[in-house]
């Protein structure tokens, strides 16, 4: 991960860090730096992680630190209108995990694309959310990243 702390030309790292953590394609637009600055700090020492873009101004991003899940989701582009919120949470308190499937299936070709969609529900009612599946995720390649990391949850949840 780049340095950021020193200040100097961190308007440069940070974008390096952003293409690095959510990719390059067009639909990424601009992101708050505060955004990108604080989440640096929080997945330094990251074992995994993925960058999910929902939509034009908002993203979330999703790491394994240890026995540790945190996310941090943003909403807006520029540090004046950016809502910033997040949590992490100790895998140890997992109160439960569900798995959905979905398939989707296309007569003409006679192929289906499936995906993994996990909830993961702590003690205090809080979810977090990784939708693989072809609804969720259209672009095979964000899907791939996506299932990457619910493997990484799940070998993660199993070690407890």
């Amino acid at each position: 991960m780049p340095d950021m702390a020193n200040g100097g030309d961190d308007s440069r790292a940070l974008q390096e860090f952003r293409r690095n953590f959510f990719g390059t394609s067009r639909e990424h637009a601009p992101m708050p730096e505060s955004y990108l600055r604080e989440l640096n700090r929080l997945v330094g020492a990251a074992n995994a992680h993925l960058g999910v873009v929902v939509s034009s101004n908002e993203r979330h991003a999703y790491w394994i630190d240890g026995r540790s899940l945190g996310v941090l989701a943003c909403q807006g582009v520029t540090d004046e209108d950016a809502v910033i919120t997040g949590r992490i949470c100790q895998l140890d308190t997992t109160v439960s995990v569900a798995i959905k499937v979905a398939v989707d299936y296309d007569r003409i070709e006679n192929s289906s694309r499936s995906g993994r969609a996990l909830t993961i529900r702590f003690p205090d009612d809080g979810l977090i959310e990784l939708d693989a599946s072809p609804s969720g995720v259209g672009e095979p390649a964000e899907r791939n990243k996506t299932e990457a990391f619910i493997d990484h949850v799940l070998a993660a949840l199993a070690r407890r």
